[in-house]
């Protein structure tokens, strides 16, 4: 190999590069993939690096889209790889490492992401199918049979051509990613016996070279075993599965469809989608760690990529040096290749989204004949507990809370609940610095956790201490119910004085509602909490009136202060919802909440002013009720009563108290119910996570999708101010047994 160093910039000026995007139609039979593919090559592990090398190649890349049109050496490439594969399982996919065939999936992905962004769908699958060029004699039939995994099973060629050239060694030992390449293969027979067509605005287009790579990806994906050297295959895999993807993300509808992404979650991956999510978890919760080599060099800053032809220089990157894997690589690109298929199309019946919606408990004897749709839930559990504080976990985890009935009663029946509840508790205790969407999401998960009656008993009977990232002050031991009041609270208070978000407070409240009714020992700092929250309200209602009053009388008559009416209206609401959630507590558990009695008859005087509110007078009536029972008797008693003294009478008076006293105020229950059409969001958001933190570059400029989520959320926006469907509208009181439809 040479000694020579160059700078990334000059990799336009490699002679493999120049002749693959040039106007030369090479021929599958060349010795010029095998050469070309010949040699050790780690692909970037970082978004940053990828991005470094594709501005280095952007002349070449663009040179190519030009010219393959007339050479087709993309689509032989593809084939390469495919003939490369079945070679490789053919001999046994574990006895060797094929660098060949592992370059090549990075050459295609790499290729083909720049084709995607640059070309419309129709174009981009016209350049898996350039292969019958007329510039060169080829075989007509001697191409391998390649097995469509994507719809009945595998089968083994009878003869496969050859490898491609002599295993690579690099006498200066591993080294890290760099370039990319391209390379050609045979386009295999369709297994199925008739042709692949895509029909895009009427006009067909054969798919088969682009069928075959999707069937080899998934199959590989399947196969291949977790760890060194294979970690390669399986990365490859996902990230080109990840690409192959990324065509929606170019275009702004979000509900059109996609005959080339389309091809991964059609009735044909009905066979393959349970293994294929099976394995995809199995990556999240072994979190395979990637070899040192692809992270760290060893040749000082150097990233160098070997070839036993000696026809490639070693490559330098100014200050190259990766950090260690803080987590597992694998795992974050597995959720996010999972979450983009469960979300891509809008197929009603999409076998991946079907598939993580059911698969079962590997651990259930129910299951033990059925291991292939099943996963050890006590391990999936504890992983999500590890990883809740990434987004794409917590939007896997809504997934299967609200959609997987089998781990849905798996969660709701845990006693160590805790684990899972107080890492989302803290990012809701710091969602001033977290993604709005996180918030939500985690909202929505313990809403939906909220409308479970072992869930809403169990967090009262759970104590919960040092509870570090508290900051205002240390708490002392409490159950994990109280907890929750504290930092939800903490939460809808935020919102109502800083970030005013017209969805936040009613996800908090409903989730507050549904839990009220099962509350016992709410400890006195989260009762503080929810008086303090209600006073601080309260008095900022009083102010908002007066403003109305004084600009009411200065206004026309027929004039309308919309953006002050809403807040007084939002106001409204949530000190109405506060004074239910208090009234539920007081009429299912007085006995057991001492300290909520005695924090409100030190604030008695709050609930004066409502007295004359149509919407509060039932429930303020019963609020005092109980607090006038309280208070007679503690005036029968000596006034410098110790608190000791004064918590013995509430004691002792709740026992005697009738809640037949009370008005009779319809259950305050709420459930979660998700959008029609949950794709609309659900698919633009995904495609933010990975946008942020995937290992793939991502050119934003030319991104559409993040457009539509825009718009979905400005739409949600106009429905809570104007929706007659069960959604909730800030303008009107949340009514009992409502319909939660929760905009995220």
């Amino acid at each position: 190999m040479g000694n020579a160093s160059s700078s990334v910039k000059d990799l336009n000026k490699n002679e493999f590069l120049k002749r693959l995007v040039g106007t030369e139609h090479i021929p599958i039979e060349s010795d010029f993939w095998d050469r070309m593919l010949s040699y050790k090559f780690y692909p970037p592990m970082s978004s940053q690096d990828y991005g470094t090398i594709e501005d280095a190649v952007l002349p070449l890349l663009k040179e190519f889209v030009i010219n393959d049109e007339a050479t087709g050496n993309f689509s032989i490439l593809v084939r390469k790889f495919v003939s490369l594969k079945e070679q490789q399982v053919y001999e046994g996919l574990h006895k060797s490492f094929s660098w060949p065939m592992s370059n090549a999936m990075f050459l295609i992905r790499f290729i083909n992401k720049f084709f995607i962004q640059n070309l419309d769908e129709k174009d981009i699958e016209r350049t898996f199918e350039r292969s019958d060029i007329t510039t060169v004699s080829e075989p007509v039939n001697t191409l391998p049979h390649v097995p469509n995994v994507l719809s009945n099973g595998s089968s083994v060629p009878a003869a496969l051509p050859s490898s491609s050239g002599p295993p690579l060694t690099n006498g200066t030992g591993p080294v890290p990613p760099l370039t990319p390449v391209n390379s050609v293969a045979p386009a295999p027979q369709n297994p199925s016996g008739h042709a692949n067509q895509s029909f895009t605005n009427g006009e067909a287009i054969s798919t088969k070279t682009l069928v075959s790579y999707t069937n080899a990806l998934v199959d590989l994906l399947i196969k291949s075993s977790v760890g060194d050297p294979y970690y390669l295959y399986e990365m490859e895999a996902i990230n080109s599965l990840i690409v192959l993807l990324s065509v929606r993300i170019y275009r702004p509808d979000v509900e059109s469809e996609s005959p080339v992404s389309d091809l991964l979650v059609g009735t044909a991956m009905t066979s393959v989608a349970p293994t294929l999510v099976s394995r995809l978890l199995i990556n999240f919760i072994q979190q395979p760690k990637a070899p040192g080599y692809l992270l760290q060099s060893n040749l000082h800053g150097s990233i160098v990529l070997g070839l036993a032809s000696g026809l490639w220089n070693a490559l330098t990157l100014k200050n190259y040096r990766y950090p260690p894997e803080p987590e597992s690589i694998m795992a974050l690109q597995s959720i996010f290749l999972l979450l983009l298929l469960c979300n891509n199309g809008t197929q009603v019946d999409n076998p991946v989204r079907n598939a993580l919606f059911t698969f079962g408990n590997a651990e259930d004897p129910a299951y033990a004949s059925n291991q292939s749709n099943a996963l050890p839930f006590s391990q999936l559990y504890t992983r999500v507990c590890e990883h809740l504080r990434r987004e794409e976990v917590s939007l896997l985890f809504y997934y299967l809370l609200h959609r997987n009935k089998d781990f849905n009663v798996y969660i709701l029946s845990k006693t160590n609940i805790d684990l899972l509840i107080l890492p989302m508790l803290e990012m809701l205790y710091n969602a001033p610095t977290a993604s709005s969407h996180h918030v939500y999401m985690l909202l929505i998960i313990l809403l939906i956790l909220s409308e479970d009656e072992f869930f809403t008993k169990t967090i009262h009977e759970l104590q919960v201490k040092n509870i570090r990232w508290y900051k205002e002050r240390n708490l002392p031991p409490m159950p994990l119910g109280s907890l929750i009041v504290l930092v939800v609270t903490r939460v809808i208070q935020m919102n109502i004085t800083k970030i005013k978000d017209k969805y936040l407070h009613n996800n908090c409240l409903a989730a507050l509602a549904n839990m009220a009714g099962d509350t016992k020992n709410l400890h006195v700092m989260a009762c503080q909490r929810l008086i303090t929250l209600f006073e601080q309200l309260s008095k900022r209602h009083r102010k908002l009136s007066e403003d109305y009053r004084q600009w009411s009388e200065k206004a026309d008559q027929q004039s309308v202060n919309p953006e002050l009416t809403l807040e007084i209206s939002i106001h409204e609401e949530v000190l109405r919802m506060i004074l239910e959630i208090v009234n539920g507590i007081l009429y299912h558990e007085l006995p057991s909440n001492a300290n909520l009695v005695h924090s409100l008859l030190y604030k008695k005087q709050l609930f004066e002013r409502f007295r004359s509110y149509p919407n509060f007078q039932e429930v303020v009536h019963n609020i005092e009720t109980v607090l006038a029972h309280f208070a007679s008797k503690m005036d029968k008693n000596d006034q410098n009563m110790t608190v000791e003294q004064v918590f013995d009478i509430i004691k002792q008076q709740s026992m005697n108290f009738s809640v037949q006293r009370l008005k009779k105020l319809p259950n305050l229950k709420f459930r979660y119910v998700e959008e029609e059409h949950p794709e609309e969001f659900f698919l633009p958001y995904c495609w933010t996570l990975v946008y942020g933190a995937s290992t793939i570059h991502w050119n934003a400029e030319k991104i559409c999708i993040f457009n539509a989520l825009n718009v979905v959320e400005d739409e949600l926006e106009g429905e809570m101010a104007a929706g007659d469907d069960g959604s909730i509208k800030p303008q009107t009181p949340l009514t009992p047994e409502e319909t939660v439809v929760v905009p995220v």
